[in-house]
């Protein structure tokens, strides 16, 4: 550096010691960085040219803090990882010191820094750029406005990415873990051998497939049946999800005995359909039911929905049974 730009830097400087913070990877740049600032003039304090043997560091290193005016941090992926750089920062900044990070290696800012502006020495093109800059006095924003960090568009990325996973962990803890909650309805189906029941998941934890599977004829002559499944489904049914199950009978219907010890055939109890309900029941427990306890989960709905599948599977000849009739 030459004598009228470290003169013209003189003049140009504000008094007062400059705490040189580094982590010691940057140790080369550091004294580097020390041997400049005294060309141009400036009283600087660095830890292992200063610090006498038995002092003791962290006491010494507080007082020079103190009774510095500027507090230069190089900054470098190792001062990022440094476990006294930041120390050093934080202690600075609450004795309201100028404090300038003074980049070497690209390195990101943290937050506690980000309200500052920075120097950059990367490259040695740089360096007679960089070292203006820090000899012209303040350069930090006011801390009033330490916010207008984060209306830098990167700034407002972060901030934004930030907030969108926050909003998307609220909204996927409860869909995932609320209690599971299983509803079931009977699907229509062209196939008169068989009845779909659908089973549906609400909840976000899974529910089990108990099976118990009961077919009610409520006021029709018909006696109750249990139904068969065509296929094993999967014991469990996950959460926010829905399962079709096929239902059989291997024996078919009985008509039911009536008071007075007679039967209605075939023809005479697809007559009665209308205007009566069936009610199909399946076995579910779901998440937070205790071990052997399930929920019977009912489907009411009118005989006619399922008519063609009670046609099917109802004896066509029933014994004293006047079948004219």
């Amino acid at each position: 550096m030459t004598d009228a730009l470290a003169q013209e830097q003189k003049t140009e400087s504000p008094k007062g010691r400059i705490f040189i913070s580094y982590a010691h990877g940057d140790e080369a740049f550091a004294f580097m960085l020390k041997d400049l600032l005294h060309e141009a003039g400036r009283d600087v304090w660095i830890d292992q040219e200063k610090l006498s043997a038995g002092d003791e560091w962290r006491r010494e290193i507080q007082d020079e803090l103190l009774a510095a005016s500027e507090v230069f941090v190089v900054w470098s992926p190792d001062a990022d990882k440094s476990k006294w750089v930041p120390r050093e920062v934080a202690f600075a900044d609450e004795q309201k010191k100028r404090v300038v990070p003074v980049i070497c290696r690209d390195c990101p800012i943290p937050f506690y820094m980000s309200h500052l502006q920075r120097v950059d020495f990367t490259s040695p093109g740089k360096y007679k750029e960089g070292l203006e800059k820090l000899l012209r006095g303040p350069v930090t924003v006011k801390r009033r406005w330490w916010y207008l960090g984060f209306l830098t568009w990167r700034g407002m990325a972060s901030l934004l990415a930030t907030l969108a996973g926050l909003v998307a962990l609220a909204l996927y803890l409860p869909y995932r873990l609320s209690p599971s909650d299983t509803s079931s309805t009977v699907a229509a189906t062209n196939d008169a051998n068989v009845v779909a029941l659908q089973l549906q998941n609400r909840g976000g934890r899974a529910s089990t497939i108990m099976g118990g599977y009961r077919l009610e004829f409520e006021g029709l002559p018909i006696v109750d049946k249990s139904l068969d499944l065509v296929e094993a489904p999967p014991d469990e049914l996950s959460g926010h999800s829905t399962k079709t199950i096929l239902l059989k009978t291997r024996s078919g219907f009985e008509p039911k005995k009536l008071p007075d010890g007679s039967y209605r055939n075939d023809e005479q109890i697809e007559r009665l359909l209308p205007g009566h309900d069936v009610i199909l029941e399946v076995d579910v427990r779901e998440s937070g039911d205790a071990p052997g306890k399930p929920h019977t989960r009912s489907t009411r709905l009118p005989a006619t929905r399922i008519g063609k599948f009670i046609k099917t599977h109802l004896p066509h000849f029933v014994p004293g049974v006047d079948h004219a009739n």
